[in-house]
């Protein structure tokens, strides 16, 4: 699947969309008109964000909301699967690569646990490859 930015600024989100997530003010690292490949997404029960976990300007694994975006290949990569959390009164669902199913190595890219980085560029790499007669 991939995705070309249109909007890197929280003030793109609908105000709705913002309640509880961003602030009209917040930049995410991300350059418009270029085109990302998406590793995951997810999206907490009854909230209207919907993410993509892309890698930004930088390399690094970042979820963006899915209103920064349009799609222009909605094919998901080989091997997506899906998986949903209940935490107390969390409620998540993601689908994605493999280990990105797992909770704590979600909660790993969050905090940016330099193991979890190496699994995400593992996995990205991976998509990446079979994803590169496909680029834009």
């Amino acid at each position: 699947m991939k995705v070309r930015c249109i909007a890197n600024y929280g003030s793109s989100i609908p105000e709705k969309h913002r309640e509880n997530y961003c602030s009209e003010d917040s930049y995410f690292p991300i350059e418009i008109d270029q085109v990302y490949n998406v590793y995951a997404m997810g999206n907490q029960v009854g909230s209207p964000i919907l993410q993509y976990l892309i890698a930004d300007n930088l390399g690094y694994p970042r979820y963006c909301p899915s209103d920064l975006f349009e799609i222009i290949d909605h094919d998901l990569p080989l091997g997506f699967g899906f998986n949903e959390w209940k935490i107390g009164s969390f409620h998540y669902r993601i689908w994605g690569y493999e280990q990105i199913l797992d909770y704590k190595h979600h909660e790993g890219l969050i905090e940016q646990n330099p193991t979890d980085i190496e699994v995400f560029t593992k996995a990205r790499s991976t998509i990446d490859n079979e994803q590169k007669g496909d680029r834009n």
